[in-house]
């Protein structure tokens, strides 16, 4: 044991980062994964809750694919279609996402320049600014689309227009709106439609960038009319308030002071011709209500007057009821040729976070006419468990193949009643193949306690040195179930019933715990994070066979263990999460956090009070989204950890890391790496292996691609051999070599030839 000095901790924070490539972005893994007999074909697409759709073409191969933007927790997901007319066959395609710039509250993709490729309206670049930022996109060398931020000449770099006494200010839409980029007077340019700061009233700005002869690829906006439609929609009734006239601007009921002045703020905006006369009608979503209202155009494409309105829309098929806030998308998404209409919740919070997506169905094209497909269109081929999603994983049924199980926060019940839950998911593969099947969405019948409790974040350790392992739940009320394990080593668990609160430990909210010996005396202690973002440290003070933990915060116990503190400004929950695993002997504390990055730090073993050196707040390049919470295990049998990670949307992804599979166990004692020298490191394509002393009476080499796919095998013999990787494609491999000496691991970088 020894204490880090500044020195000491910069040495060994660099050997990690030189050892474990934190910097570089962990590759997406997928296994498959069944539920209810059907494999989910987008299993580990990470969920949605309020996704915002728009088509692209992602691989500039001439067919519309899909953006989906949610959100919650500004993520964006790519999808690739087959190009089957009539399909709605869509496949999660991660790689196209770096393309894509940081993006926040609403994204809506358009051609504005006629290039043939989309570009993005989106919410200003510039925290606290309302307005529009726009980027521009093209096709980089690897054929997948890329965006530049157009940087209008204004202090901001987003879309302004001239006000009547000369000056100008951005065009605003607030950030829980989202606008309509659309032609609106047929001339070709993109126009916007969009509330203005009181609401109520719809504006229309023009794009003037043709009439003034700079053609489409320049946005010149200019405000047209404050009361487009002539239309007031006041958010107390459904229905909005049509003006008697066309021209004429409903005027809200005026008391004896004047004009009642109402505000409201909070409207989806969705704009087509629906009936072919030249003339944008509207779909109009309201914070206030789960409807959708369609507003008729009857005026001409220069003056809107809307004369009529559907408050339920489609009142004909089955109206939209989709709590809260619902917003409408205008697209083909089956490739038949008609545009077709997605809906989903725009509320960020307190909305429905399952049936999330429901597509109607456009059957006759001109005229509209929608029908209801389904409630859960794309949402149905992912693992979604509503809102938040903590994993695990342990062999579960004693066959040796490590299972999952995955807590939720909740999923949407009305009058905010709660839905937590365990699922169990059995791997039925192989220990190189894994696949898992949903065998138990009540595991332990843990929904009994949804009524008073709920956000399930299971864990499981040799809490009573037994050998087998044991489970802890926490949730939101920061205390703890324990459910003991009397199966005993190898068999398949059975468990006690459960003790709650378990040894009266209470850490505030959102209790997250994992179980390690972290001090090494042989006996499992707890480290639980929480909302408020920092890590409790409790270690166990009993024996084994007879656990105890003192519930105060009191030392031995470090409340505040390493100093770690995953609070941001501006945020008000951090929502702490740790996971605890060894690498050259030495451990690591990796934790999620509320803002989605995960954090790593190296532990001080001699001061657990210290602050703890920081390796990475961004490891992996991990970005799931709200609330990361990282469960590791070597899956497939490749000498690596991938780590499942779940976010605030419910759903999960998997990714494989450069951490070697250590020994994991609660007391285990703590590996000594063995000098193997792989080399040179990177390499051409020649690489020659040197093993140590007497471990080389007969070795197992093995080189996995960065997705953990094994890309080569053989078996050699001697203190030194070569192995010829010049018919392996370029990138980054992870090395294994098993032998009678032990089991050594590492990476290489394979260049291209020259």
């Amino acid at each position: 044991m020894y204490r880090f000095s500044q020195t000491a901790a910069f040495a060994l924070v660099f050997s990690f980062a030189f050892s474990i490539s934190y910097a570089q972005s962990f590759p997406p893994v997928f296994f498959p994964v069944s539920a209810n007999g059907q494999e989910l074909t987008n299993a580990l697409a990470g969920g949605l809750n309020n996704p915002q759709l728009s088509v692209v073409d992602l691989n500039n191969d001439g067919i519309q694919d899909l953006f989906v933007f949610d959100r919650k927790g500004n993520v964006v997901l790519t999808f690739l279609h087959d190009g089957v007319s009539g399909s709605t066959h869509y496949t999660y395609a991660p790689e196209y996402i770096a393309g894509f710039p940081p993006l926040s509250n609403w994204a809506i993709l358009r051609d504005f320049n006629g290039d043939g490729i989309a570009d993005i309206f989106t919410y200003s670049h510039i925290p606290g600014i309302d307005g529009i930022s726009v980027y521009r996109g093209y096709y980089d060398a690897q054929n997948r689309i890329a965006f530049n931020r157009i940087q209008f000449n204004n202090p901001f770099g987003v879309i302004y227009f001239p006000l009547p006494n000369g000056s100008q200010t951005q065009l605003f839409v607030s950030t829980i709106d989202i606008p309509e980029v659309v032609d609106v007077d047929g001339d070709g340019d993109l126009d916007i439609l969009t509330f203005g700061v009181a609401g109520g009233y719809m504006e229309y700005y023009a794009n003037r960038s043709i009439e003034m002869g700079f053609g489409t690829d320049t946005l010149i906006y200019r405000l047209v009319t404050n009361c487009w439609g002539g239309f007031y929609e006041s958010g107390f009734t459904e229905a909005v308030d049509l003006a008697a006239t066309s021209g004429q601007c409903y005027s809200p009921l005026t008391g004896e002071d004047g004009p009642i002045e109402v505000r409201h703020a909070g409207s989806t905006v969705t704009a087509f011709d629906a009936d072919g006369n030249g003339k944008k009608d509207l779909v109009l979503g309201d914070v206030s209500f789960n409807n959708l209202n369609f507003l008729t155009n009857g005026g001409t494409p220069q003056t809107a007057w809307m004369t009529a309105q559907d408050n339920f829309f489609p009142s004909y098929d089955v109206p939209v009821q989709l709590p809260l806030f619902p917003a409408a998308f205008y697209l083909d998404l089956d490739h038949d040729g008609k545009k077709d209409l997605a809906v989903a919740p725009n509320a960020a919070n307190g909305s429905e976070d399952r049936e999330v997506l429901w597509w109607y169905r456009n059957i006759q094209g001109v005229p509209h006419h929608f029908e209801l497909q389904q409630r859960t269109f794309l949402v149905e081929t992912m693992l979604d468990f509503g809102s938040s999603a903590n994993p695990v994983f342990a062999d579960v049924n004693g066959d040796g193949l490590t299972d999952m199980l995955v807590g939720n926060g909740s999923y949407y019940l009305p009058f905010g009643a709660k839905a937590a839950r365990l699922y169990l998911f059995l791997n039925v593969g192989t220990d190189t193949e894994p696949a898992f099947e949903l065998a138990d969405e009540d595991f332990l019948n843990m929904s009994q306690f949804a009524a008073s409790t709920f956000n399930y974040a299971p864990a499981f350790g040799d809490i009573d040195g037994d050998g087998d392992l044991d489970l802890i739940v926490g949730e939101d009320f920061g205390l703890l179930y324990f459910f003991e394990n009397t199966a005993g080593p190898g068999n398949p668990m059975q468990f006690a019933p459960h003790q709650y609160p378990y040894m009266d430990i209470d850490v505030g909210i959102a209790s997250a715990p994992f179980l390690y010996d972290i001090n090494g005396d042989g006996l499992t202690d707890l480290l639980i994070g929480e909302r408020n973002g920092n890590i409790n440290y409790f270690p166990n003070l009993g024996t084994p066979g007879q656990p105890f933990f003192q519930a105060a915060e009191t030392a031995p116990n470090v409340p505040f263990f390493g100093q770690v503190d995953a609070r941001i400004p501006g945020f008000p929950e951090a929502n702490s999460a740790p996971v605890v695993v060894e690498v050259d002997g030495q451990m690591m504390l990796i934790t999620g956090t509320q803002i989605g990055r995960i954090e790593t730090y190296i532990i001080d073993e001699s001061d657990y009070t210290a602050e703890f050196p920081v390796v990475t707040e961004y490891w992996g390049d991990i970005k799931a989204g709200l609330r990361s919470r990282v469960a590791l295990a070597d899956l497939n049998n490749n000498g690596f950890l991938e780590a499942a990670v779940g976010n605030a949307r419910g759903g999960l992804q998997l990714f494989g890391t450069d951490i070697p599979t250590p020994v994991i166990s609660s007391v285990a004692e703590k590996p000594t790496p063995a000098p193997v020298q792989v080399y040179p490191n990177p390499t051409g394509g020649t690489l020659f292996v040197r093993m140590p002393g007497d471990r080389y009476e007969q070795a197992l080499f093995q080189l996995f691609s960065a997705d953990g796919k094994l890309a080569q095998e053989t078996r050699r013999q001697g203190p030194l051999w070569q192995e010829r990787l010049e018919d392996l494609p370029a990138g980054l491999y992870f090395w294994r070599i098993s032998g009678s000496g032990g089991t050594f691991a590492g990476k290489v970088v394979l260049q291209g030839r020259q």
